[in-house]
């Protein structure tokens, strides 16, 4: 896909104040600074519909190839409803399964279903039937996140919080495709705030994300975790967005072009202007196949209060995200807000979407043709909004 930029006049007035605008900025935002995005160039992209939709609290969403689900709990069942391409709604799936709350849900490459609740994970058929459980000896654990790697097998992480430390202890459960445990991984040697979600890779492992506290530091490092399909540690790496980050939160990660991992969050930090209320900061960041970091960016800093709630591959080999901006103190006004980069973390485009007195985005689903599928909320509807593709 080819990117138009848009040029800049050359009248004498506006290439003085460019050139004392940019001579400004040098001075108050040194080159070597790493985090800041660039400015948006391109025009973003109509918005084509947008929508208000029924959907149950609690609900999880997952993304597909050109559409997306979402699964909650209706009464007495478990159901399951697609949104497609074109942004029309069906009922895909609904059964019983006894789960106070589901923590996670996949459709597996048999058509059936994954689904994640407390210490139980269960494996459903297309049908509503179910065809096996797990569920671990443990108690006071709670499943975070199921996927399903390119062998048929299954992969789960799961927390228990341990009161003594104020940290929370991770386990790792790989089962075969018909329930089976195969092995089960206690992460050692690490101090959790949290954990985030397992990402699969193209090449039959998955990376493991969250947030740990590291030997002789009082705040939080990202932590990203590469392990192949035997469960081996691949490599491990700990990132902050900025020196002064605090409360880091991973969100969302993803794989793109030659095995890259992105993910996105936010972090807390200090007010510039010495007020005691921090700040909050959206932030993506790019590591390679080898978890070498390769860039970290974050919003242009008018957009005070920001978080990335989502973030997904885009078939240009870029990437798109979306959350919130501009969230004001008392949290009763925010933007949605959508970006997207190039694999090089470069801004190629930000849109805005404030049609209500809080808006954020919640989840975006890139489609084949170039336009996307986003979830939000406004003053706590849930909304289907649809944008088009690049020009």
């Amino acid at each position: 896909m080819f990117f138009k930029t848009q040029k800049r006049s050359k009248t004498t007035v506006i290439v003085r104040n460019f050139v004392m605008t940019t001579a400004i900025c040098m001075l108050l935002f040194p080159t070597s600074y790493e985090v800041t995005a660039e400015a948006a160039e391109q025009k973003p992209p109509e918005m084509l519909s947008y929508n208000q939709v029924d959907v149950p609290g609690g609900s999880i969403f997952e993304h597909r190839n050109d559409s997306m689900s979402f699964t909650g709990i209706q009464g007495d069942e478990i159901v399951t409803k697609t949104i497609g391409a074109y942004g029309h709604i069906r009922l895909e799936s609904n059964f019983s399964a006894p789960l106070e709350y589901v923590s996670d849900v996949l459709q597996s490459a048999d058509q059936g279903y994954l689904l994640a609740g407390g210490n139980e994970i269960y494996k459903v058929t297309k049908n509503g039937e179910i065809e096996w459980t797990y569920a671990m000896d443990e108690e006071e654990v709670y499943i975070r996140s199921i996927d399903q790697l390119l062998d048929g097998s299954f992969v789960g992480v799961a927390s228990a919080h341990n009161n003594q430390t104020n940290t929370n202890q991770i386990s790792i459960i790989q089962l075969s495709s018909t329930g089976e445990v195969t092995r089960r991984i206690e992460v050692q040697d690490e101090s959790f705030n949290d954990i985030q979600s397992i990402q699969p890779t193209s090449d039959g492992g998955f990376v493991l994300s969250g947030e740990v506290y590291r030997s002789g530091q009082t705040e939080e490092n990202i932590y990203l975790a590469k392990y192949d399909h035997t469960g081996s540690v691949v490599w491990k790496q700990y990132l902050t967005p900025a020196d002064d980050s605090q409360n880091i939160k991973v969100l969302s990660t993803t794989e793109g072009i030659d095995g890259q991992i992105v993910a996105s969050g936010y972090y807390n930090h200090p007010n510039s202007d010495g007020g005691y209320r921090y700040l909050t900061t959206g932030f993506v960041l790019a590591v390679d196949a080898e978890g070498a970091k390769q860039w970290i960016k974050t919003p242009d800093p008018a957009l005070d209060r920001s978080m990335l709630n989502d973030i997904q591959h885009t078939p240009d080999g870029g990437y798109i995200a979306t959350g919130k901006v501009n969230e004001d103190w008392h949290g009763t006004v925010a933007t949605q807000w959508v970006w997207k980069l190039d694999s090089h973390g470069n801004t190629k485009w930000t849109k805005s979407i404030h049609r209500a007195n809080y808006d954020a985005g919640v989840k975006v689903q890139p489609l084949s043709n170039g336009q996307s599928l986003l979830i939000g909320t406004a003053d706590g509807l849930t909304t289907l909004i649809k944008i088009d593709a690049d020009k």
